[in-house]
């Protein structure tokens, strides 16, 4: 009887991501990629790995640079972080590896070995024993390029090791087929395998808004965002670092983000994660073109380059245009088959 019982226990699995990183992409993918599984009846976990290389980095940044921050920009920073703490409770957390039937790498730039703030353990890169199987899913290099990447200790011969590889753009594909893993492929980002919808709260703006996220704008381009709100009466709402130039700048939970997405007249943003969740999302979107090969790639792959903002692309133009979302979501609804099956393929 217990042999019978035992062959129905779920499959359980492991996630080595960063999702504690005070930005919204890192939870979402995080949290997304955890929902995915459980919906395909795996019990999904994310290690609550404690990265000694990003800790040392941290301190000996913090005294060699000087913090130059304001006041307010410095309470905007411990909003925006506690709003993204407060939503951990909605990730399976486990503070150690245990014995599993998989154990996943990424989404996210984990292979970014350029990135000195964030982890670069050997754990990101390699074949663990704790689990049947080891695979990477849309993992990415970012910037680091493959020179550097194969000297890094790790990432070269862990990567051959994985038992499946798959990244999330072009660039990163190329680095892993030069490493002999002609097998890798490239896969949607774990934003776009569930659906928002239902963990979406109630959000409340005064009026229709242009809604702004990046990490640091040029002068020209926030004269061209105020310009373009004034002339269309919207109210400009920013997120991602503190923007005095704004009408709000709010510290949303991540769910919270998503809705400022899913509500606004049209999103202008630098990031990856959010072009993914505007596409997701299924708004009106500029992108403020930062050569991002990740970016990029993104873009390409729903024919979307259109949406870069150049000198040639207008605001005005972007906001007026409308996008064909229904071949978009035939697409995202292909891609995330291809996901499910690649990585129901390893458990």
């Amino acid at each position: 009887m217990n042999k019978i019982i035992a062959a129905f226990d779920n499959k359980k699995a492991f996630i080595i991501t960063y999702y504690n990183s005070y930005n919204y992409g890192a939870f979402l993918q995080a949290f997304a990629l955890q929902e995915f599984l459980k919906s395909n009846n795996v019990d999904a976990f994310i290690w609550k790995f404690d990265s000694i290389s990003a800790k040392v980095f941290g301190r000996v940044y913090s005294l060699l640079k000087p913090s130059k921050t304001t006041p307010e920009q410095l309470n905007y920073t411990r909003g925006k972080k506690e709003s993204i703490i407060s939503a951990q409770k909605y990730l399976n957390l486990r503070n150690r590896l245990e014995k599993s039937d998989l154990i996943i790498l990424g989404s996210d730039e984990i292979w970014n070995v350029k990135n000195l703030g964030a982890s670069h353990d050997y754990f990101m890169f390699k074949k663990q024993k704790l689990a049947k199987k080891t695979i990477s899913y849309a993992a990415c290099a970012g910037n680091t390029g493959e020179e550097l990447l194969k000297k890094w200790p790790c990432a070269y011969k862990g990567i051959k090791s994985l038992d499946g590889v798959s990244v999330r753009d072009e660039k990163t594909l190329d680095i892993v087929k030069s490493f002999g893993r002609r097998d890798a492929v490239i896969l949607i980002d774990p934003t776009f395998l569930i659906d928002f919808t239902k963990y979406l709260p109630y959000i409340s703006i005064s009026q229709p808004y242009l809604f702004v996220y990046s990490y640091g704008l040029k002068a020209e381009e926030i004269l061209a965002i105020k310009k373009f709100a004034i002339e269309n009466n919207l109210k400009t709402v920013a997120t991602g670092c503190y923007s005095p130039w704004a009408d709000e700048n709010p510290t949303p939970d991540p769910f919270e983000w998503v809705a400022l997405v899913k509500n606004s007249e049209l999103v202008i943003t630098s990031t990856f994660h959010g072009t993914a969740l505007s596409i997701q999302q299924n708004v009106r979107f500029a992108v403020l073109n930062r050569s991002s090969h990740k970016i990029e790639s993104l873009l390409n792959r729903f024919q979307l380059l259109n949406r870069m903002l150049t000198s040639e692309t207008s605001l005005d133009y972007l906001a007026s245009h409308d996008i064909d979302y229904k071949t978009i979501n035939d697409q995202v609804h292909f891609e995330q088959k291809k996901s499910h099956e690649f990585i129901m393929k390893f458990l």
